[in-house]
């Protein structure tokens, strides 16, 4: 009989990624268990909140979350809410998985179970929003109500594909938010089409919106696209696409460990691929609060 040496809760979203992840549990208990961890899987559901799965986290050496941005979201905040330091392992098996990526987490499954085991563990901000945490972005405005518009059917056929193409849909109809936006480095009253708020350099697919970002820099990297003429702004989102944007007249670009931002319209944000809270928003940062496994 092989001898449990650590013990690791295995969190996993079951339709993430076509529900690929599922297929592959059998092989990842296996893995785990020839190393000498023991596995507790918890199956995420929408009736059961991921917090109730990480409240009691004593025996327990590890967190592991598979699935994409937003199955790593809400671990995250349910393990700064049971105020626990175990490190987290990512598998990223969801459409997007920005901040995996930016790690350089791989997308295979058993890559990630071996980076996993060989334990090394990186610490790392965590950004807080209102009542909420991220570890990626907050943003609002034009494309962050995509991922939440868009079928789960059209996001397991074309992948971020369709982030894109659900996004030219709305171009069109969309209206700048008038914000106000305070940091310790400034004041700004502008009329934005896009506001993010990025601990790393990647959101929905585009990686290098803050080529400067660092995920344990103590800061986090602000980026407004301000409203500006159509015919600007097509060549403003290709600029973003190849990270070619921060020169440009329609971009304001700082780094901040605080800020907060106001509209007077009903404005909600996206938090790391999720709903996030409605204005005001009061963000600041957590410096080096989550322990990440990391290649």
């Amino acid at each position: 009989m092989i001898g449990v040496e650590k013990r690791a809760k295995l969190i996993y979203n079951p339709v993430s990624g076509k529900g690929s992840f599922g297929r592959s549990l059998d092989m990842v208990i296996e893995a785990f268990q020839r190393a000498g961890w023991q596995l507790m899987p918890y199956r995420t559901a929408p009736d059961i909140p991921i917090s109730t799965m990480l409240k009691d986290n004593r025996g327990f050496d590890a967190i592991i979350a598979a699935g994409g941005d937003g199955t790593v979201h809400h671990v995250i905040n349910g393990m700064v809410e049971a105020e626990t330091s175990l490190p987290l392992g990512i598998v990223p098996v969801g459409t997007v998985n920005d901040f995996a990526t930016f790690l350089g987490i791989p997308q295979g499954v058993k890559e990630c179970c071996e980076i996993i085991l060989k334990g090394k563990i990186k610490p790392l901000d965590v950004g807080a929003v209102n009542d909420q945490y991220f570890l990626n972005v907050v943003s609002g405005g034009l494309l962050t109500d995509v991922p939440h518009t868009t079928s789960v059917r059209l996001k397991n056929m074309l992948g971020r594909l369709a982030y894109y193409a659900k996004g030219l849909e709305v171009l069109p109809k969309f209206k700048p938010l008038q914000l106000s936006i305070s940091a310790d480095c400034g004041v700004w009253e502008e009329s934005c089409y896009l506001f993010l708020v990025l601990n790393s350099t990647s959101a929905g697919g585009f990686k290098n919106l803050a080529p400067y970002a660092q995920v344990d820099d103590g800061v986090l990297d602000v980026l407004l696209i301000k409203d500006c003429p159509l015919s600007s702004l097509l060549p403003l989102l290709i600029k973003l696409l190849r990270g070619q944007h921060l020169a440009d007249s329609n971009v304001i670009n700082f780094q901040t460990n605080r800020l907060s931002i106001v509209s007077r319209e009903k404005v909600k944000c996206d938090v790391d691929g999720e709903i996030g809270p409605g204005m005001p928003l009061n963000i600041h940062l957590l410096p080096k609060v989550a322990n990440v496994y990391v290649p």
